[in-house]
C-alpha cells in the first residue's frame, strides 16, 4: 500500500462545536481537533468531551484522517487529552514542543497505557511531533526515528 500524500491540515478548536462540525465541508486531507493553542486554559478539560463527542461523526462523514493535536508534555494536560480522545476512528496524535528521544518516548508511553484503558492494543497510531525549539532542531533525528512518527512538523 502506498503511503498517503499529506497536503493539507486543518486545525479547529475543540472548543467549538459548531466548528468542528462544519470542519467536513472542507475536505483536508487532516483534520486536526485541537486541544492545544486554540483553546484557552479554562476550556481545555471541557473541550476533550467536545471532541470526543464529535469523533464518531466526523469519521463517519469524511475522508480526512483524524489526527487531535494534544497539549504537550510539560503542560501536564498531555495524558488526559490521549486518554480522553483516544479511539479507534483517529489515525493518531499530534503533539507540540518534542525536544528529545526522551520526550518522544513519554508520548508512546502515554499512548500505549490508553491503549490497554481502551481495549486497543491491536491499533497502530501514529505521531506527529512538532519541533519548535532549538533543542528540538538539534534532536530531531532521533525524534523521527521512532516507528510512530509519520511526519514532522
Amino acid at each position: 500500500m502506498r503511503p498517503r500524500l499529506i497536503k493539507s491540515l486543518l486545525f479547529v478548536p475543540g472548543n467549538s462545536a459548531k466548528m468542528l462540525q462544519k470542519a467536513p465541508a472542507f475536505r483536508p486531507d487532516v483534520l486536526m481537533p485541537d486541544l492545544e493553542d486554540s483553546v484557552p486554559l479554562a476550556e481545555k478539560i471541557p473541550a476533550r468531551a467536545i471532541i470526543k463527542e464529535h469523533i464518531p461523526q466526523l469519521a463517519s462523514s469524511m475522508k480526512s484522517l483524524l489526527i487531535p493535536r494534544v497539549n504537550s508534555i510539560s503542560s501536564g494536560l498531555m495524558e488526559g487529552d490521549i486518554d480522553a480522545i483516544l479511539s479507534d476512528h483517529i489515525a493518531g496524535i499530534s503533539i507540540g514542543k518534542i525536544e528529545s528521544r526522551n520526550d518522544m518516548n513519554t508520548v508512546i508511553q502515554a499512548l500505549e497505557e490508553s491503549k490497554k484503558k481502551h481495549s486497543l492494543q491491536n491499533k497502530d497510531f501514529i505521531i506527529i511531533p512538532w519541533i519548535e525549539t532549538a533543542k528540538g532542531v538539534m534532536n530531531s533525528m532521533e525524534i523521527c526515528q521512532s516507528p510512530f512518527v509519520k511526519g514532522v512538523a
